[in-house]
């Protein structure tokens, strides 16, 4: 069995809990372990993200973390937000929210 490069390591992702004000701003945060450079993709609807692509540099045995900021398009509706490392949909994680209360 041939060994994985640092650079090849897939990264393990752990979401937070995203936060939703009440004006319609969102934050996802997200935690990455594993090693070598890989770039994460958000993929939203009800959201607009302002920097959908974002790449971090992993260290193996130190976590890393990406923040992502977006508004609601519309606040009266759910919105959902996948995040994709490497573009591989297999490792995807996903955040739901529920309709805010108006």
């Amino acid at each position: 069995m041939p060994l994985l490069s640092p650079a090849s390591c897939p990264p393990q992702l752990v979401p937070a809990a995203p936060a939703t004000e009440a004006n319609g701003e969102v934050t996802i945060r997200l935690t990455a372990t594993g090693s070598g450079r890989h770039t994460f993709t958000i993929r939203a609807d009800n959201l607009a993200v302002d920097q959908p692509e974002k790449e971090l540099v992993l260290r193996e045995g130190t976590p890393g973390s990406l923040v992502w900021k977006a508004r609601m398009n519309s606040l009266g509706a759910p919105w959902v937000a996948v995040v994709v490392p490497d573009g591989d949909l297999g490792q995807r994680r996903e955040a739901i929210s529920a309709a805010p209360r108006l």
